[in-house]
């Protein structure tokens, strides 16, 4: 079967009655999903850049095609209200949306600012400004460093000492217990710039224990 794409400004293989096969529109989105852009594949296709997005989009597709397409099944896993647009697919121990396409897992707000607001730089967090782990609405959405999240952190009250003020006072000193993992993701954050304060106020200990533990004076075990 053919499926018509109609591009009014385009002459030859790209004229408004050229037709593209399903096999051709599979290409597409296959391609598109490896990073292909929407000006190389209609270069590659004969065809326009707009009738590439609506191809993308989903708006001169069947069903047929629908069920092939990522970012139709990602939209028809969120459910939209007048505030956050929720992910009702699933959900990982950390309580963030899971998409998966070809079997290769993402995480759904990350998915969402990605195909809506454009790539992510290498290292660095999409973060939320409603503080709401399912919500993947692309303008609640937000690029920021290791820094910005762990003083979101902070300043949106969300780490445990701030959230337990009933901790007592032994528990928040120095000598606090940290687990191993704590220990690693200290020196990780430290490492990528984050202030010793901020991470001594999530993790709920003094700066000058973060600074021996990064300085290898104390869980000189641990790598």
């Amino acid at each position: 079967m053919l499926y018509g794409v109609c591009m009014p400004s385009l002459r030859g293989a790209a004229h408004p009655n050229a037709k593209l096969t399903l096999d051709q529109v599979r290409s597409i989105l296959e391609k598109h999903e490896q990073g292909a852009s929407r000006c190389s594949l209609a270069r590659e296709f004969g065809v326009s850049p707009t009738a590439i997005w609506h191809i993308l989009r989903g708006s001169t597709w069947t069903k047929r095609h629908e069920a092939e397409s990522p970012h139709v099944r990602f939209w028809k896993q969120v459910e939209k209200t007048d505030g956050c647009w929720l992910w009702t697919g699933r959900v990982n121990q950390n309580g963030y949306g899971v998409f998966t396409v070809k079997k290769k897992p993402y995480l759904a707000h990350r998915y969402s600012f990605e195909t809506e607001r454009g790539k992510i730089p290498g290292g660095l967090y999409v973060l939320h400004t409603c503080d709401v782990r399912r919500c993947v609405r692309p303008d609640h959405l937000w690029v920021g460093t290791a820094a910005d999240n762990a003083r979101d952190m902070v300043v949106k009250r969300r780490c445990f000492l701030q959230l337990h003020p009933e901790v007592t006072r032994g528990e928040r000193n120095g000598n606090s217990k940290l687990k191993e993992v704590d220990v690693r993701r200290i020196v990780a954050l430290c490492q990528s710039g984050v202030p010793h304060e901020l991470v001594a106020g999530v993790f709920g200990i003094t700066q000058t224990h973060v600074s021996r533990i990064v300085a290898k004076e104390s869980w000189k075990h641990v790598a």
